[in-house]
């Protein structure tokens, strides 16, 4: 059951991507706990994102094919990650969150690479 969004809550964005496909899930918490892991925090669904890689798409390196869902949800589920707060990134790609960390400023060739 997806929840109704709380503009008091945590929004967690999860990511991955595979050779052929891709996905992306937004969730709230409604009581964030720093002392929890957040595979233990209290999820509520909120929406799913996903799809398959064609074309030239296939070729892309891993890098891009990681980074395709975090460019689409933030375009397409921009009124639930907008939000004064931010929202939280978890992606299985150590380099992709630090591309994406609110303090570092993106090259205009990687943003551009990504947005493609």
């Amino acid at each position: 059951m997806l929840a109704h969004p709380n503009d008091d809550a945590t929004i967690c964005l999860f990511t991955d991507a595979s050779d052929s496909g891709w996905g992306a899930i937004v969730t709230q918490i409604q009581n964030w706990k720093d002392d929890e892991n957040v595979t233990e925090q209290s999820h509520e669904l909120l929406t799913c994102l996903g799809g398959t890689f064609s074309g030239a798409q296939l070729n892309w390196s891993v890098i891009e094919k990681e980074g395709f869902p975090i460019v689409i949800a933030c375009a397409k589920l921009d009124y639930l990650l907008l939000r004064p707060q931010g929202f939280k990134l978890f992606c299985d790609h150590r380099n992709l969150i630090h591309i994406f960390a609110p303090s570092v400023e993106m090259k205009k060739h990687v943003r551009g690479k990504l947005l493609r």
